[in-house]
């Protein structure tokens, strides 16, 4: 997967008030150990990871210039090289799809205009073809499912010569750059990177019982971090395994 970066690099999940919630009698101002600038290092780190482990963003990352190979069928290879469409078992021409898959990084993508710095660039063999602009489903050279994550590019881009019947260049590559993500972040997120912080700190410093709860129910601080770790990895294991946001 290629790597990304955020636009806004001052978004992050979760607030310095809410891991005070899950550690008891801490403030993080500048007269203690730890400073509320610590704690949202803390929650910039946190928030990354979250992003790399779900493969999505509630907030907006960008891919520049990642080069990848689209999903062409064994039929519009064969189309390609044979000039001839599929025949059915029944006799019938079917009709072949036109349209090669390139599956995103990331969920719900920006639209992709190149006055916001966005690019789609077929690469062959001796040039570089912009298709950008050329958008649509019905005439253009490339379509989007923005939830999904899924561009579609018109197969035809990458045949050999004006003519069908040379067939497809030998290895067919995209290079794109595009931006993702949500507008907003949903509660569930800023308590998973909340508790993930929590977690990390109360595991590598000394504070004795600091999880929050009443005097006869106060775990220790294995227990109550790896409490706090799993709900966050809860959270976080249920949204990798949707499909869109």
């Amino acid at each position: 997967m290629p790597e990304t970066t955020l636009v806004d690099t001052s978004t992050f999940y979760g607030t310095v008030d809410e891991v005070e919630t899950w550690v008891r009698n801490k403030e993080f101002s500048g007269t203690t150990d730890l400073t509320t600038t610590n704690i949202e290092s803390k929650l910039k780190r946190a928030s990354d990871r979250i992003d790399q482990l779900t493969g999505k963003a509630w907030r907006e990352r960008k891919v520049v210039g990642w080069e990848v190979s689209p999903s062409i069928s064994h039929q519009q290879k064969r189309y390609y090289k044979t000039a001839q469409p599929r025949s059915s078992p029944a006799g019938f021409m079917e009709p072949i799809d036109p349209w090669t898959l390139i599956n995103l990084q990331g969920r719900y993508i920006k639209s992709i205009t190149t006055g916001d710095g966005d690019s789609i660039e077929i690469l062959l063999p001796r040039e570089e073809v912009d298709i950008t602009a050329d958008e649509g489903r019905a005439d253009g050279e490339w379509h989007l499912d923005e939830t999904q994550g899924k561009l579609y590019v018109d197969v035809g881009n990458f045949a050999v010569g004006p003519v069908r019947g040379g067939g497809l260049v030998a290895r067919p590559r995209v290079r794109l750059t595009y931006r993702y993500g949500r507008d907003t972040i949903p509660e569930r997120i800023n308590e998973a990177a909340s508790k993930w912080v929590a977690a990390d700190l109360i595991n590598t410093d000394s504070y004795g019982a600091v999880l929050g709860g009443g005097p006869d129910n106060v775990p220790d601080m294995t227990t109550g971090a790896s409490e706090l770790f799993a709900g966050a990895m809860g959270v976080l294991n249920q949204e990798s395994a949707k499909r869109i946001l």
